[in-house]
């Protein structure tokens, strides 16, 4: 499986993976805050974004978006994590860019560890302005 740069086209099937996904592994957050991101993602951020992703029989498996410098979407399909998928997406997008930041809820400690495993560390303390759930914001420099 190789890592593919999304097209134009995909962006409606990709929200729908990375909404799905961050229902499953955020169960601590309201799920209408998630469904009501679907029409953003599809029209403001992955228009703008650069979303790279990995797919298996044409379905996404794992997908990352990067807006400027901040990773706004890591999602891995349940039944492809601990595989090396994140892995292989963050180290790719690491090629790309000197620095990265992305926020991550404060309950999502697998994710906060995984980023800790690829050298990001914990910049500062938020509260996130939409779902109202304690957040991190966490760094990686080249």
């Amino acid at each position: 499986m190789a890592i593919k740069l999304l097209k134009t086209t995909d962006i409606t099937p990709c929200a729908k993976f990375a909404i799905e996904i961050m229902q499953q592994s955020h169960r601590y957050i309201n799920p209408e805050y998630w469904a009501s991101l679907e029409s953003i993602l599809i029209n403001e951020y992955l228009p703008n974004a650069e979303t790279w992703f990995i797919d298996e029989n044409d379905e996404i498996i794992a997908c990352c978006s990067i807006l400027e410098d901040k990773i706004i979407a890591l999602c891995v399909n349940p039944l492809y994590q601990n595989l090396g998928h994140g892995t292989e997406l963050i180290e790719h997008i690491k090629t790309q860019r000197d620095e990265l930041f992305i926020n991550v809820f404060d309950e999502n400690q697998a994710t906060i560890s995984f980023l800790e495993n690829h050298d990001f560390i914990i910049s500062s303390d938020n509260i996130d302005n939409y779902s109202g759930a304690p957040e991190c914001t966490m760094t990686w420099s080249n």
